[in-house]
Order: structure tokens, then sequence, then C-alpha cells
């Protein structure tokens, strides 16, 4: 079945409260893309300790304990990694596991960014049509206002002897 054109038709009132909204909802989706990023980038960093560990032959490392601060360590053999697989429950798994593991996980990341960024380029085309609306609209409504302040151009009145109609402006 054809599917028939339909027409909607908002007041500027509600032009707007959809552009604030759409707005709203891109700033959502960039804090979305940024969480995504960093997840991505904890999993880079994850992928390349594994790679470092697996490469240690003095079983040596430097501990980050935060704000920058280290200590020096001495690992015993490891044969396991303990991976947190959501809601604190644990896994011990071989290097091998563990690495495919975050691969599953950077793809996974990798799907809902590009899911995340075609949300977001949607919204931009929507917002960047309601700007051009709302300008639009602005830029009729300052001409009226132009027109009505500037006696005997165009000023939507009609004169006549003795009568005087006001002509409203249309905003279409």
């Amino acid at each position: 079945m054809a599917e028939a054109n339909k027409e909607v038709k908002l007041s500027l009132g509600q032009v707007f409260n959809l552009y604030q909204t759409q707005k709203g909802q891109l700033e959502n989706i960039a804090q979305q893309r940024n969480m995504i990023s960093n997840y991505l980038l904890d999993v880079n960093n994850a992928e390349q300790s594994i790679k470092e560990l697996e490469e240690n032959t003095t079983n040596e490392v430097l501990f980050s304990i935060g704000s920058g601060i280290y200590i020096n360590a001495e690992l015993k053999e490891i044969k396991k990694l303990r991976v947190n697989l959501g809601i604190d429950i644990f896994e011990d798994m071989s290097f091998e596991k563990a690495k495919d593991f975050l691969e599953k996980k950077k793809a996974e990341l990798t799907k809902v960014m590009e899911r995340v960024r075609q949300q977001e380029q949607e919204l931009l085309k929507s917002v960047s049509g309601l700007e051009q609306v709302l300008n639009a609209a602005q830029h009729k409504i300052a001409e009226a206002q132009k027109a009505r302040a500037q006696p005997g151009k165009n000023t939507g009145f009609q004169q006549g002897k003795g009568n005087t109609k006001k002509a409203l402006p249309v905003i279409s």
C-alpha cells in the first residue's frame, strides 16, 4: 500500500519546544559517546597491560595506587587473570581467554558507538532544520515589526479618506 504524505502543522512555540528537546537529546548523546570512548580506552589499556604481563620476564611491575602514585611490586607466577564479568561477578581466565573477552567487549562497544553516532547525526540534521525554521520565523517577525515602525512604507495600513483599516502581516 502506498502511504499518503501526511502534513503536520506546528506552532512556533511547538517548534521551539521540539528544538529545545532535541538539543537536550544531543547533549545526552554526547555524554554517552564520551562514556563509550572511556570504556574503549579502558579496554585498550587492559589489552596493553596483559601484553606487558605476558612479556614480563622479571615479574617486577610498577603498580598504580592512584593520583600518579606508584609502587614497585614483584608478582608471583601469573597463570590466570581475574576478570569482572559485571555486577561484581568474577571469573579466573587464562591470558588468551581474557584477551578474547576484551576483543568481544571492544567489538560490542564499537557497535554501540556506531549506533550512537548515527543517532547523533540524525538529531543534528533535525536540529539544523528546526534552526532554519526558527531563524526564518524570527526574520519574518523582525521584518513585520520594522514595517510597522516605518510610517508611509508598507506599514500594513490602508489609508483612505477618513477610513483607516489595519491589515495584519501574514507570517507563513
